[in-house]
């Protein structure tokens, strides 16, 4: 099966690329995937957990490998992305998100056993954890406060997150979740759309802890496969659910 990488090598400047090894891979619509993409960054990239990485040139690398629910095109316009929609109440306070079904974590031994199928009780923790106090989660602002019940949630998980999540989140089955905000707020679905508003994996997050951050699990086109002073190297991730 054919592989094409993200490569990070620290020259003067950081240089990222994409390239691919001899083979052609044909994707839906005909599509070829591969050749190479370079671009440079004049910062070191050295946080791979999204709630932590608050640096444009981490969120260019992260990006690749975590995945928003929602995401904004070129046009500026909010699409569907892990979510596959959502509906908003006459009142603007309650929201429900329609999970996408088939969406798989990167292989890892964390899902030994079990199964790397994103499922709403991800979304559910992710969401949980953007609201937290947890010392992983540096971008609380975004979300916290806005959420019914996250200012509470954040005060008690300064230091762990168990299995309790903010009263204002719900699922209501295995596709949907529901959001209930302390008031109206215009733009909060765009909120999802944030590059470290992620999806994370329950299963990883448990199995690493604090190591999480050395272990980045996304449901992303590429997969972290190591980092070093020298280089970060990302790879074809070959179970995308887009192919």
């Amino acid at each position: 099966m054919t592989k094409h990488a993200l490569l990070l090598t620290v020259f003067i400047l950081l240089s990222y690329s994409c390239s691919e090894k001899n083979e052609v891979y044909i994707g839906k619509g005909n599509k070829v995937y591969g050749g190479t993409l370079t671009f440079t960054s004049s910062e070191k990239v050295e946080r791979f957990f999204p709630l932590s990485s608050y640096s444009l040139h981490e969120q260019r690398v992260l990006s690749n490998v975590y995945e928003p629910l929602f995401k904004v095109d070129q046009k500026n316009n909010l699409i569907p992305h892990l979510a596959k929609g959502s509906s908003i109440s006459m009142d603007g306070k309650t929201i429900n998100l329609f999970i996408r079904k088939g969406v798989k974590f990167h292989d890892n031994e964390c899902f030994s056993g079990s199964s790397s199928e994103m499922s709403v009780d991800d979304v559910l923790f992710s969401l949980a954890f953007a609201c937290s106090g947890h010392p992983l989660n540096q971008l609380g602002h975004i979300l916290t406060g806005k959420i019914e019940g996250s200012l509470e949630f954040s005060r008690k998980t300064t230091k762990k997150i168990g299995n309790e999540i903010p009263k204002g989140l719900s699922k209501l089955n295995d596709s949907t979740i529901r959001i209930r905000l302390n008031q109206p707020y215009n733009n909060f679905i765009q909120l999802l759309s944030h590059p470290s508003i992620v999806v994370l994996s329950k299963a990883a997050f448990e199995y690493y802890g604090v190591k999480i951050s050395e272990n980045p699990i996304g449901t992303g086109p590429f997969v972290f496969e190591k980092y070093s002073n020298e280089k970060i190297l990302l790879n074809r991730n070959q179970n995308y659910w887009k192919f």
